[in-house]
């Protein structure tokens, strides 16, 4: 009898059986894995109130249909089965070249071949056991895609079946673990796979889109730049936790700013609004005080720091009356007469009946707070409430923090471009952002991964990440990151055109509006979603799905809790639905929501499919007023080959490794053939025959090697992604209000659209985005040959100096061509300057190098670019390779310093071309470790050849070209290792090369 007939059985016996096996196998198994319980919240007197997360000692066990267990497996959780089975060694790592075909799919193998129980045992505190009242939730952050819960043999039942994706649930466990004689319990979850897994024999969009008629993740039936996923994600994706309080627990704090400018808080401060639900699971009706505090939660916020930018104005007392929060006269000014002037701190009276009730705190007026802003106009200050609960007769009951920015976003439509338009603080802000799938495509995921995922995104410049519709999958780590890093979220709701009613092919002939099918499980998680994230000063803006809008019914469900439109818009979504008197109204009033992300103002912005193009381009197209007519474009993508250390650790074997073959076509253009396992991975070609475009890499010449290759592919990845940005800024407020790279990342070890890979490595295209999106940037516009300086800043750029340097390589040696300094009168805040006679020329003959600094009236450089233009005879840059070995260039170091902190360590060094007329081109760094053991007495090339390179390592400058006299100031970041290994910077150019020991 299996597992599931022996909990169905009505036979006392068969609960008994079930309950000491399981019982026996937990214990003896977390007696060789041990269990860790990371208290994240407590407090000294009452030291059973806090979440405790299980996290080591997970192990799994299929649950067969015709036998009672299978084999145990240690467990990853966060995971998912296919995790775990590939973490055991029972199928390889599908990143890895053809793996992916050597694991069972789920169409094919059955739902019951990745349904698994995931086990594991925790300990009771004392305290809470000998506290009478006190309670206990088990709280599931993140299951795929159903489960039900056994402590001890017995099944725990909720409120709801445990299902759906995106939707956390909750199960008081009071009675299971208050009615024990011992502290230790044993934990097991049955978790089932989606109910329709989908087939994806015929590849597509979606395979079969059959996935997307339950609340779940989308890609994990496959993309065109995703294999599917063999499992489609079943598992515990995200942290189990038990939550101990006393009888009435706190859930989904709210916290919020009234209306902010720059100006607004000088004058009359910040009017603080906050909301906490009650969740009362006793009989009883409890009488107590709420005690709200509120404090900087970073430096930006203390108020020395805030008192350092601005003159506080003295704190006004106004009478306080109860009532909801957004009312002006039910004002409290906490502030007044505190002795810490970084803490606000008030408390209110509650009586608290049974259930749940939601409470809305006394508005709190804050004198001169610090406001949160995007990256590149302001700091990031953040503050965190706290509110605790004291019950009379019980005590502290529980408590909980809260983390928010005091901040305003807003959406408009641009009434002359029609373009969707953000406003921050008052403040319009232009977008340059990319859209990001997941972390992982097998959803392993740590607090640490994402904030390196977010810190690439703002060490590339970027100002937003809309989370796309086929997963936004991140946790709450992820909303943090952003929140730290000034980076403003997009975030949708899980439908997608393909799956959802506009993707319908011939192989896969279905695909409905209406899905998923229970429509009551979405808006519950969308619902849940929105609770969880609205406190972030980063989320910006709410959008139901991708180039697709919901069923009308969701549509009007999501329209109600999230009532704040774009000003202006006009878009209509086709919305007339019913929606439910069960909805929650109003859950946030401080976004606007979009139905989907082709409509109010994106793309042509009544839902055309008007995104992409998704290919290589001409750089200078990008420039081109007639490329792309929409003011926002939310998908424009390219290509995005790593480097060739990278593809070798995808594709181990040497004949999957093979770069791609080129084939000459009768219009003289060339066609990429690569092998099957690039083209497993989504490779895609780096030319574009049809549309005339020439191959990017055979621009330098024929690659040789996959060395050569994956070099030339970040050449072209730099020139692509910088003239992408380049391009869109330079129609800045004229044509454009904002745009979004698809994609900045793959959650797997793809080969298309990536600004870095899996493995944390930076592209030629990140630094080429990096170099674009400088808050002070001058730039060429590759259309017009025109120098423009851009300034996406707050302040006004005046009296700047550009100077201009044109060199071409010539036929044997460089020659100078021009050097002249182009003065700046004003640059406006938010605003693109055509620099007056800034027109650029290429030279007579070979290459021309252009090089650009902008300086500020001190002499202080403040941004540089260089542009190579190709031989105006040939048409391309094939000369540089003889060049390039004709004209060595001997770079120097000096100042090197190396500052080591407690989980960090920095380098900083001054990199020169002092001794050559000559620039030296396309120099990569590359900081590497290496066992002490091969330290100076080796040979340098067996170092190097004996070393890996540092993942992540964040460098401010990579993939240079230096020209003749220049010196530059690079800095690079990385984490500080366990191990006690050496380390190198590697330093390597066409014309270049150069190691230096740290």
């Amino acid at each position: 009898m299996d597992l599931i007939t022996l909990i169905r059985s009505d036979n006392w016996t068969s609960y008994v059986l079930f309950a000491v096996a399981l019982i026996y196998l937990i214990i003896r198994s977390t007696r060789r894995l041990r269990y860790k319980l990371h208290l994240i919240k407590s407090d000294i007197r009452y030291s059973y109130l806090g979440t405790q997360i299980i996290t080591d000692g997970w192990w799994a066990v299929k649950a067969h249909p015709n036998g009672l267990l299978g084999e145990r497996l240690a467990a990853v959780v966060p995971g998912t089965v296919l995790t775990t089975l590939v973490h055991s060694g029972i199928y390889p790592d599908p990143d890895v070249g053809l793996n992916h075909s050597k694991i069972p799919d789920i169409f094919h193998a059955g739902r019951d071949f990745y349904t698994y129980y995931f086990c594991n045992s925790f300990t009771v505190p004392n305290s809470w056991r000998s506290s009478h009242g006190a309670r206990a939730r088990l709280i599931l952050q993140g299951v795929n895609y159903s489960a039900r819960v056994f402590i001890d043999g017995k099944e725990v039942k909720g409120d709801a079946p445990i299902k759906g994706m995106y939707l956390r649930h909750t199960l008081d466990v009071t009675d299971h673990l208050a009615k024990r004689s011992t502290d230790e319990c044993a934990i097991a979850v049955l978790v089932k796979p989606p109910d329709k897994v989908g087939c994806v024999d015929k590849g597509g969009q979606g395979g079969d889109h059959m996935i997307a008629k339950d609340v779940t993740a989308p890609f994990v039936e496959g993309w065109d730049w995703i294999l599917p996923v063999p499992d489609r994600n079943t598992g515990l994706w995200d942290h189990v936790e038990l939550c101990y309080t006393g009888p009435v627990a706190l859930q989904h704090a709210y916290v919020y700013a009234g209306r902010v400018t720059p100006e607004q808080p000088l004058s009359k401060g910040a009017h603080i609004r906050s909301e906490v639900t009650l969740d009362n699971r006793t009989t009883k009706t409890w009488s107590g005080h709420i005690t709200a505090t509120i404090r900087p939660a970073n430096k930006a916020s203390s108020y020395t720091s805030v008192c350092q930018r601005r003159q506080p104005k003295p704190a006004q007392s106004t009478a306080h009356k109860q009532g909801p929060p957004g009312k002006e006269a039910d004002v409290e000014a906490c502030c007044s007469g505190r002795t810490d002037p970084d803490v606000v701190q008030w408390t209110e009276q509650v009586s608290v009946g049974p259930g749940s009730s939601l409470h809305s705190l006394k508005v709190c007026l804050m004198d001169c707070p610090a406001l949160w802003w995007p990256i590149h106009l302001g700091e990031q200050a953040l503050y965190q409430m706290e509110i605790q609960l004291r019950l009379d007769r019980f005590g502290l009951s529980d408590r909980i923090v809260q983390r928010f920015g005091v901040r305003e976003v807003e959406s408009r439509i641009d009434p002359e471009l029609g373009g969707h338009t953000f406003y921050v603080n008052g403040v319009k802000v232009f977008i340059r952002g990319g859209n990001y799938i997941a972390t992982d495509w097998m959803l392993r995921w740590s607090a640490q991964r994402y904030r390196d995922d977010v810190r690439m995104h703002a060490e590339m410049g970027m100002n937003m990440i809309r989370l796309w519709a086929g997963a936004a999958c991140a946790r709450e780590p992820f909303y943090e990151a952003c929140d730290d890093a000034g980076i403003l979220v997009w975030q949708e709701f899980w439908i997608t055109g393909d799956c959802n009613g506009r993707g319908a092919t011939p192989d896969s002939p279905v695909s409905d509006q209406s899905w998923p099918l229970d429509h009551g499980l979405y808006v519950a998680s969308a619902a849940d979603t929105v609770r969880r994230l609205r406190s972030h000063a980063c989320i910006a803006l709410w959008c139901a799905g991708n180039e697709q809008v919901p069923a009308p019914d969701l549509d009007a469900a999501l329209r109600t809790m999230l009532p704040c439109r774009p000003s202006g818009d006009t878009a209509t979504s086709g919305s007339s639905g019913h929606c439910p008197a069960s909805v929650p109204h109003g859950l946030d009033c401080t976004r606007a929501y979009v139905s989907g992300s082709l409509w109010s103002g994106f793309g042509q912005g009544q839902g055309d499919f008007s995104d992409g193009p998704y290919g290589i381009q001409d750089p200078a197209a990008f420039f081109n007023p007639a490329f792309y007519r929409w003011p926002f474009n939310p998908e424009v993508g390219s290509v995005g080959v790593p480097e060739a250390e990278t593809m070798r650790a995808i594709f181990p074997d040497p004949v999957h490794a093979a770069p791609p073959h080129f084939h000459q076509l009768p219009s003289g253009h060339f066609e990429e053939v690569p092998n099957a396992a690039w083209d497993a991975h989504k490779y895609i070609s780096y030319g574009d025959p049809g549309k005339g475009v020439a191959n990017q890499i055979l621009l330098y010449g024929q690659p040789n090697s996959l060395e050569e290759f994956c070099d030339l592919a970040q050449i072209a990845n730099y020139v692509q992604y910088r003239a992408l940005m380049e391009g869109w800024v330079s129609g800045m407020w004229e044509r454009f209000t904002g745009v979004l790279v698809w994609k900045t990342q793959n959650p797997w070890a793809g080969l298309r659209g990536q600004m870095y890979d899996w493995h944390l490595h930076q592209t030629g295209g990140f630094y080429g985005v990096r170099c674009a999106c400088k808050p002070l940037h001058v730039q060429l516009n590759l259309h017009t040959l025109q120098v423009e300086l851009v300034n996406t800043s707050r302040q006004a750029l005046r009296n700047a100096t550009i100077k201009l340097q044109t060199l071409c390589t010539g036929s044997s040696c460089t020659q100078a061509v021009e050097s002249r300094q182009l003065h700046v009168d004003t640059v406006p805040a938010c605003a693109v300057t055509r620099v007056a006679h800034g027109r650029v020329e290429a030279g007579p003959e070979g290459v021309t190098f252009i090089f650009l600094w902008l300086l500020s009236p001190e002499g202080q450089l403040l941004s540089r670019n260089v542009y190579w233009m190709p031989d105006k005879q040939t048409r391309d840059f094939c000369c540089l390779r003889r060049w390039a070995a004709g004209n060595s260039v001997r770079l120097d170091v000096q100042n090197v310093q190396v500052d080591e902190q407690r989980d960090s360590v920095t380098v900083s060094l001054e990199l020169s071309n002092t001794h050559a007329s000559t620039p030296a081109f396309w120099v990569r760094l590359s900081l590497r470790e290496f066992a002490t053991t091969l330290r100076a007495h080796q040979d340098l090339e067996q170092v190097i050849a004996h070393s890996r390179r540092v993942s992540p390592a964040f460098y401010s400058h990579n993939y240079m070209t230096i020209a003749p006299g220049e010196s530059v100031h690079i800095n690079v970041d990385f984490r500080r290792s366990s191990s006690q290994n050496a380390h190198i910077l590697l330093l390597e150019g066409w014309n270049s090369k150069l190691c230096v020991p740290l």
